[in-house]
């Protein structure tokens, strides 16, 4: 048969992918998955195993990895080659080519199927791909022995029912269906006569070729696939070894694009954009390998880093996550699928440095920024541990101790990547604080004694500083030939100190002869001084201190 004939070959490895496979692929499939499918939502991914006549059903976690939902595989018709979600994930439909039927299953929200009602469903010859349209109205089959392609109702149950008119007549050997984004045009990669054809799709279902169709395209076209845009059409050709691309114009008519076709590697047997329409993937059956190119504006074609990457035996399938994050392919020999993941994001903490130490309750901002590696979908979320995005924050300082600050970077994919700074929280110091204890002081053989107090500061800590004793004197002055009485403050003693914190000490200041005698002639006066202490690296006191001689 045709469509078995272009699934086997050889397979060879390529080194330094750019794209990498994920931790535990390939992941073990059903026997002969020829086709591969995620769910609209990314987390299911299902494969048509050819010779088991099953459907595998696996759940995809965010960074790839398949696990087997509970039940699968499932049982289809004679020889899946094709399957397909529908719009709302609620559907999956698989082409049996042996049965000439299609299988339609309601899918639960943790991926195991139930046939609907009248399943499995009449189709044309051979039915090999089979196509939701971008509603889910509407269900397309491509017939490879017919020659043609079925079009059905799909029912709000699953249910199908022809369109008026179908089976449509299509070119040799069509393979494969594709739904244009607007689902307007259907598009068929006629393998017997290396061509595509192309159709307007009206609201009811019914298919009219558009002007000119057949295209031509490349030897044994195996897949078709429109980009995310619809202005472009990519259609494999096995045995050319090449992949046409055309540019989609008014009424559907496809032109090739400069440069087209692309070389890719031998018998390529699928295509598939990503959501974002930037690259475009090719199975190589024959080389065991995934090509992946980054597409230009005008539709040309250019290999990212390390493409091809190599896959398993006879990659029959790829199909992008909604996401655009993971490449998922089914390879028909090896009875595996491998997923392949584009680079993970990337975090950078700017400021501040790490190592850093700050005190209770001091406010230290931060600046940060994420961003995706090349071809990935881009970022979704960029956060610190405190919950702020990016581009700043500040770190948590209310608590004494050794910290860390980190920024998390999450892709459109799932994919995370962190950043991390160290930092130290130190307790605020207790500033040093010098007290006056004394009030009253008796001034006796010329001394004169001041309590202080000393509290605060780090443990073992000392009060020190000087301690000055100042009176304010009053004399008699002469302003134009009038006495007028004034005041000036003169100092009568000072000396340093040194108190302990949490202790009480006397200082005893010794006064000279002079000051004695100015204290003397004050008599008639209150000896009202003032004593002063200033703290080193603490705050300074000052208090007024009746004097008795």
């Amino acid at each position: 048969m045709v469509w078995l004939a272009c699934l086997w070959g050889a397979a060879s490895a390529l080194a330094s992918p750019a794209f990498t496979q994920v931790a535990g692929s390939p992941f073990a499939a059903g026997t002969n998955p020829v086709s591969a499918a995620f769910s609209p939502s990314g987390t299911l991914l299902a494969t048509a195993n050819l010779s088991a006549n099953t459907v595998s059903v696996f759940s995809v976690s965010p960074n790839g990895t398949l696990t087997p939902v509970a039940g699968s595989p499932f049982a289809a018709g004679t020889n899946p080659l094709s399957v397909a979600f529908s719009p709302s994930g609620a559907l999956l439909a698989v082409a049996n080519a042996s049965a000439g039927t299609v299988s339609v299953f309601s899918v639960s929200s943790g991926g195991a199927l139930t046939p609907v009602a009248g399943s499995p469903f009449a189709a044309g010859t051979s039915p090999v791909s089979v196509t939701f349209s971008p509603s889910g109205a509407l269900l397309a089959v491509a017939n490879g022995f017919g020659n043609s392609v079925s079009v059905f109702s799909v029912s709000s149950d699953g249910a199908l029912t022809p369109v008026a008119g179908s089976p449509f007549a299509a070119g040799s050997d069509p393979l494969s269906t594709a739904f244009s984004p607007s689902g307007t045009l259907l598009a068929t990669a006629d393998y017997g006569t290396g061509a595509v054809s192309v159709f307007s799709v009206s609201p009811s279902g019914t298919l009219t070729p558009v002007t000119g169709s057949p295209f031509t395209s490349g030897a044994n076209a195996r897949s078709a696939a429109f980009s995310p845009s619809g202005t472009l059409l990519a259609v494999t050709n096995n045995g050319a070894g090449t992949v046409s691309v055309f540019s989609v114009g008014a009424g559907g008519v496809p032109t090739q694009v400069a440069g087209s076709p692309f070389a890719v590697g031998t018998n390529p047997a699928s295509a598939a954009f990503s959501p974002s329409g930037g690259l475009l993937a090719v199975t190589n059956a024959s080389a065991g390998t995934a090509s992946v190119f980054s597409v230009g504006s005008a539709g040309t074609l250019t290999q990212v880093a390390g493409s091809p990457f190599a896959v398993g035996t006879n990659p029959v399938s790829a199909v992008f996550s909604p996401s655009g994050g993971l490449l998922a392919v089914a390879n028909g020999v090896a009875d595996t699928v491998s997923v392949l993941s584009v680079g993970p994001p990337s975090a950078v903490i700017s400021t501040p440095a790490g190592g850093g130490t700050y005190r209770v309750g001091q406010a230290v901002a931060t600046s940060f920024s994420c961003a995706d590696a090349a071809y990935a979908p881009g970022i979704s979320s960029c956060t610190d541990s405190n919950g702020a995005a990016a581009p700043s924050g500040r770190l948590d300082t209310a608590s004494v101790g050794l910290h860390t600050y980190t920024v998390t970077a999450t892709s459109k994919d799932g994919q995370t990547a962190t950043a991390s700074i160290s930092y130290r929280v130190a307790a605020a110091p207790v500033r040093l604080v010098v007290t006056i204890t004394t009030g009253r002081a008796v001034v006796a053989r010329g001394r004169a004694k001041v309590g202080l107090a000393c509290h605060g500061g780090a443990a073992g800590s000392s009060c020190r500083g000087r301690l000055s004793l100042t009176f304010r004197e009053r004399f008699v002055r002469h302003v134009r030939h009038r006495r007028k009485v004034a005041f000036r403050t003169v100092v009568l003693a000072r000396v340093l100190y040194a108190v302990r914190s949490g202790r009480r000490g006397l200082v005893v200041l010794r006064l000279d002869r002079a000051a004695l005698l100015r204290l003397k002639r004050a008599r008639g006066h209150r000896l009202l001084a003032r004593a002063s202490a200033t703290a080193v690296g603490g705050r300074p006191a000052s208090r007024a201190i009746l004097l008795r001689l």
